[in-house]
């Protein structure tokens, strides 16, 4: 059974199934990569340990102690009180997404125009963020899928831990097969 929700929504029915007793009845469950978050976690409760498998785009913390994760942690701690679900996908992807752009308006020189700032993406090249199993380039390409390895997590008693490492989103996505093709596999940096 995959769940395709955010994490409010695939929790009403992840308790639904549980209430019917469909936990340990269904051969495997999995949630995309929303479900990541201690939020759904911690309100699922141990029932769900080891049952639910998330693809977990971004760097799992429970094994991450990397000066990246540690800043984004300080940053939720001190900022991010009223972030819904605290440590999690969203939050994460937001974080990496604004260390990219960081990362692509320091490159440029002179003014800020709409031609050195999009230049400025556009030259993002085997970026190492600190949060992905690759690492993150832009580039000319027809398409842009530079994401296309990550994690599974799965609950544990309240938060979500690793069940498994990075691992190649398989190119029997025909959108992944034609990404790989255009600009290659990034190396990995985990």
């Amino acid at each position: 059974m995959v769940l395709n929700f955010t994490p409010p929504e695939a929790l009403v029915i992840l308790q639904a199934a549980q209430k019917l007793g469909l936990e340990d009845k269904v051969k495997l469950w999995g949630c995309s990569t929303p479900c990541n978050t201690d939020f759904l976690a911690t309100s699922l409760g141990p029932k769900w340990n080891s049952k639910l498998f998330v693809n977990a785009e971004l760097t799992p913390p429970d094994v991450t102690t990397t000066t990246t994760m540690k800043l984004y942690e300080a940053i939720l701690k001190q900022y991010g009180s009223a972030v819904s679900g605290g440590i999690g996908s969203f939050s994460q992807m937001g974080f990496t997404e604004a260390e990219i752009a960081v990362h692509a308006l320091e490159t440029v020189t002179g003014a800020y125009t709409v031609a050195s700032v999009n230049a400025a993406f556009k030259a993002v090249s085997n970026y190492n963020t600190g949060m992905l199993c690759q690492a993150w380039t832009y580039g000319s390409y027809p398409m842009h899928i530079p994401n296309n390895e990550d994690y599974t997590v799965t609950p544990d008693n309240g938060k979500m831990v690793t069940a498994q490492g990075c691992t190649q989103i398989s190119a029997v996505d025909p959108q992944i097969k034609a990404y790989r093709s255009a600009a290659g596999t990034a190396p990995m940096v985990q």
